[in-house]
């Protein structure tokens, strides 16, 4: 038996989810039984909300809706807050117990700059 992906649909055409479906023999021949609200022709990739128009898949938001989505901004992870805070606490650490040089103490500004995201 084999496994083919097909695309399931909602009323409008709007893509919902692909989904994997099992062949069954049937008079010893492999048959794939696809459920009504999918279809087997694939998405292309770049649409942000893909949708299938009965021939072809077409993008189904507006440019400004694209735009804004690409423009908003995402959170930080926690990842990125924990590394953010470390560079500060380090940054500060670094200017109060040590006598820097001026060249030390560019190192220590440039550094810290680039650890949060400046340059």
């Amino acid at each position: 038996m084999g496994i083919k992906q097909v695309y399931r649909i909602d009323e409008r055409g709007l893509l919902i989810e692909p989904i994997l479906i099992e062949s069954t023999i049937v008079e010893e021949e492999e048959v794939f039984n696809i459920p009504e609200d999918c279809i087997e022709v694939e998405p292309p990739n770049g649409l942000y909300m893909p949708l299938f128009d009965g021939d072809i898949w077409i993008e189904s938001m507006s440019q400004e809706e694209i735009d804004e989505l690409k423009n908003k901004p995402r959170p930080k992870t926690e990842l990125e807050i924990l590394t953010e805070e470390n560079a500060e606490l380090w940054y500060a650490h670094m200017l109060t117990t040590n006598k820097l040089s001026q060249v030390e103490r560019e190192v220590v500004e440039l550094w810290y700059t680039m650890m949060v995201g400046g340059v």
